[in-house]
């Protein structure tokens, strides 16, 4: 038994898969109607309250597109029913027969923060995995830095330049 590469090991050589680009990049999911929607819903209550030059909606959709293909297929599969799930969690958050998606904003922005507070713990982190996945949507982009005055760089660099005065050496990674 020896190295880390597999050979000689107690259950022979292990196959590596292989690392070509096709294999890495891989083509993005298209949601129908009603999961792009409910999205665009989330992302209007998630994205900052003010003009970011662009459709945070659109940029939601776009991401969550692009992620699905890297997440389990089962997980992939069932994710536009975790949406209906959060959209018609209104029902039980307000008593009433609705669907969050089409509510005015405060009262989906109200529904959402309960469903962030839900007693029902897979509902609970449902809604946090899918308003975790919007965020890096809209948050990713530099529009949103600038509209929120975000500029990690110039800290990062600060950073670094005191690690290396400190230890000097370059970063370990």
């Amino acid at each position: 038994m020896s190295g880390g590469n597999g050979e000689g090991s107690l259950f022979g050589r292990v196959p590596r898969p292989p690392t070509y680009p096709e294999r890495r990049r891989r083509q993005p999911v298209r949601l129908g109607e009603r999961p792009r929607r409910i999205l665009r819903a989330i992302a209007e209550v998630v994205a900052p309250a003010r003009d970011l030059g662009f459709d945070p909606g659109a940029a939601a959709i776009d991401f969550v597109e692009g992620y699905l293909p890297y997440i389990p297929p089962p997980l992939a599969r069932a994710f536009p029913l975790g949406l209906r799930a959060i959209d018609w969690a209104a029902l039980f958050v307000l008593g009433r027969p609705a669907r969050a998606s089409r509510l005015p904003r405060a009262v989906r922005a109200e529904v959402f923060r309960r469903l962030a507070r839900s007693r029902l713990q897979p509902l609970r982190e449902l809604w946090h995995a899918v308003r975790g996945m919007v965020a890096m949507g809209i948050y990713s982009r530099p529009e949103v830095h600038a509209a929120i005055g975000y500029a990690p760089q110039p800290f990062i660099d600060e950073r670094v330049r005191l690690r290396r005065e400190r230890f000097g050496a370059p970063e370990p990674w």
